[in-house]
């Protein structure tokens, strides 16, 4: 069966990240996860314009019929999986760098992928909003799980190296270590022990 990540388990990544993702109203989010009825995320999404206008928009769409009209495949996603929204805003004041610190030198993770995290630790800049987004993302390809979200999803080599996909390395590993999400739900998680002397 095919893995699937939970909108929780993905709050709690983004937790043990130091990345704050507070509940907010579809009109003063700036970020969203699509998720099905059971809670399984299925599209992660930036509210980039103003008054919540693409959440409301995608919303709208749900009681499209995807048989009669061609749409977008956003809408064949929500009407086929019951598609609802979860919206949150990141205030970047609230980072807290020490969470990913703490990953790095408590599982002594090396190389350089994690040395580009620790230069932007060290330099106390938080994640972007566009870096969020792409956080998130990374977080169900580094569990091994099914988004349906094209931009930064590559399961290659691209990503590798980037802040946002080593960070969500980090952070998978140590809401991992903290209990915070059940390892047995996400077998490949076991493996990331082996790649922490990777370059």
């Amino acid at each position: 069966m095919a893995k699937l990540m939970t909108v929780d388990n993905l709050t709690k990544i983004a937790d043990s990240a130091g990345i704050p993702l507070v509940p907010s109203s579809p009109i003063e989010c700036d970020l969203y996860v699509i998720a099905d009825r059971e809670g399984n995320c299925l599209y992660v999404g930036q509210s980039a314009s103003q008054e919540g206008g693409r959440v409301l928009y995608e919303i709208s769409l749900r009681h499209k019929d995807p048989t009669t009209t061609i749409h977008s495949g956003i809408v064949a996603l929500m009407v086929e999986n019951d598609g609802v929204h979860h919206t949150w805003q990141y205030d970047h004041d609230s980072f807290d760098s020490s969470r990913l610190d703490k990953a790095i030198s408590e599982e002594h993770w090396e190389g350089g992928a994690v040395d580009t995290v620790q230069q932007r630790l060290d330099s106390r800049n938080p994640p972007t909003l566009d870096e969020v987004e792409e956080f998130l993302i990374r977080a169900h390809v580094r569990t091994g799980c099914l988004i349906a979200n094209s931009q930064h999803s590559s399961q290659w080599e691209g990503p590798i190296g980037r802040f946002a996909d080593t960070a969500a390395a980090l952070a998978v590993d140590a809401a991992r270590l903290s209990g915070d999400i059940d390892a047995s739900n996400f077998p490949y998680l076991g493996d990331l022990d082996a790649q922490k002397d990777q370059p």
